[in-house]
């Protein structure tokens, strides 16, 4: 049986650190991740599930990495498209130092790394991006490290690609899936959503203030759940909650879990 997303298990939406918690330490690196947990820890107790969003990406050598962007200039100390370096390459970037000289030394985290880092938090709940088009061949690597670290019940697997939906329910359907949809409909996206069986919708969150007719539809016809992304506003965060959304992806999770309670 698949796994569902398990968000909003009291009265506020669940709050999930948009590439670990990004306003306090370099996105998507493992300073990023440790943040988000102390911020869960902080305000919500000791073992209190910290929830962070993150991004997977190929390597000219065929390895997966975290980062979100194609390119490396904004978040590294390298230049040029992320495809186009080997794993080892990337290795050698520095992805701190943008963000503040004490970060330095940051790397971009291999799917090895990141699979360990998650084992070692318990705490840690990790909603993946895959990003772009990804093939069943090359979804598997992925989801034998997660089970190889025993963390899949931890995470949520999602993306922008309906293709790499299908492929994550191909080679990953068991998992918690989730499809990620933009500001502006390309598709019909609530059936597609039905016969990609995912248990999580996640769109823009203007969309879901705009549109309650497709909050409505996630619960009811699909019986799934929803995260919005990346509102970073206590207005918005009401607003939201307010609209009945299951989680919120957001750069600030630490004032957004201590203003919603």
């Amino acid at each position: 049986m698949a796994r569902r997303a398990a968000w909003r298990a009291g009265h506020s939406p669940t709050i999930i650190g948009h590439r670990g918690a990004s306003s306090e330490a370099p996105e998507n690196t493992l300073a990023a991740f440790d943040a988000a947990v102390d911020a869960a820890a902080r305000e919500s107790g000791p073992g209190a599930p910290a929830w962070i969003e993150l991004d997977l990406q190929h390597t000219a050598d065929g390895e997966v990495v975290v980062i979100h962007d194609d390119e490396l200039d904004r978040t590294t100390s390298g230049q040029g498209a992320v495809s186009a370096r080997t794993s080892a390459e990337l290795r050698t970037l520095d992805a701190g130092t943008w963000f503040d000289a004490a970060f330095a030394g940051q790397r971009i985290p291999t799917l090895a790394e990141l699979a360990e880092w998650i084992a070692a938090n318990p705490t840690a709940h990790v909603l993946v991006e895959y990003k772009g088009a990804w093939s069943p061949q090359q979804i598997t690597p992925t989801v034998a490290s997660f089970e190889a670290a025993g963390v899949g019940e931890r995470l949520v697997l999602q993306s922008f690609d309906p293709r790499t939906v299908r492929s994550l329910q191909l080679r990953a359907g068991d998992y918690a899936l989730g499809l990620l949809i933009d500001e502006t409909a390309h598709y019909p996206e609530i059936e597609t959503a039905e016969l990609l069986s995912v248990s999580a919708v996640n769109p823009h969150w203007r969309r879901a203030l705009a549109e309650p007719d497709l909050v409505r539809a996630v619960h009811e016809r699909l019986g799934a759940q929803m995260a919005v992304w990346t509102p970073d506003e206590p207005v918005d965060w009401d607003a939201l909650a307010a609209a009945g959304v299951d989680a919120i992806i957001t750069n600030r999770p630490r004032e957004a879990r201590s203003h919603l309670g």
